[in-house]
């Protein structure tokens, strides 16, 4: 079986190969060995963007709220 390390290395590699650049601040929120099973439960945290409020935007409003997210990836 892959340590914790090793697991959270394959989940990033994962999520790159995925999703690429499209999301920032990618941070590894959570690390769990499974109950289930003899498998890791590694939880990635990643930024994006909120719904657009356009009359806001023409106005010089406030940009979007950023919205914080979490992907669970099993790893064996």
């Amino acid at each position: 079986m892959i340590d914790a390390k090793q697991a959270v290395r394959i989940a990033l590699k994962y999520f790159d190969e995925i999703y690429g650049d499209q999301f920032k601040n990618i941070l590894v929120e959570e690390i769990d060995m499974s109950e289930e099973g003899p498998f890791w439960l590694i939880t990635l945290g990643f930024n994006t963007e909120g719904p657009r409020n356009p009359i806001a935007e023409v106005l010089g409003g406030a940009p979007p709220k950023t919205i914080r997210e979490y992907k669970i990836f099993e790893i064996d």
